[in-house]
């Protein structure tokens, strides 16, 4: 198969366009919402074209400059200080994200390489050590 040059990254993308309702517990899990919900009533299409445009640009900043990349994406993760769960092949740990650069993520003073993170999630709960 064909090897990248170079470190690379698999992106997807959801996007709620005519969702008009979501199963419960999947809104207890994380805050949901669709484009109709927030009274946006766009065609399939063009929401379509419109992501794919924003993307090409997105990804052409993350070629140019990839820690900002980086510092964009851990801001709008907005995970950095809270306690979170990570997932590394069957094992998960626990505690207070303290950073998230492409270097890695910092999680109770030891830091973790992302091609071994499978998931990053806020905790329901505190942290162990947290309390």
């Amino acid at each position: 198969g064909l090897v990248p040059e170079r470190p690379h990254a698999v992106v997807g993308v959801g996007l709620n366009v005519r969702q008009r309702a979501f199963p419960a517990e999947l809104e207890r899990e994380r805050a949901v919402t669709s484009l109709w919900l927030l009274g946006c009533e766009i065609e399939l299409e063009h929401a379509l074209e419109v992501l794919l445009a924003r993307l090409g640009e997105r990804m052409d900043e993350a070629c140019a400059c990839p820690e900002a990349s980086a510092r964009a994406y851990a801001r709008a993760l907005d995970l950095v200080g809270r306690d979170v769960r990570v997932r590394l092949g069957q094992e998960e740990r626990r505690g207070r994200l303290e950073e998230l650069t492409l270097a890695g993520l910092v999680l109770g003073g030891e830091r973790l390489a992302l091609e071994h993170v499978q998931a990053l999630e806020l905790a329901t709960e505190p942290a162990p050590s947290a309390r």
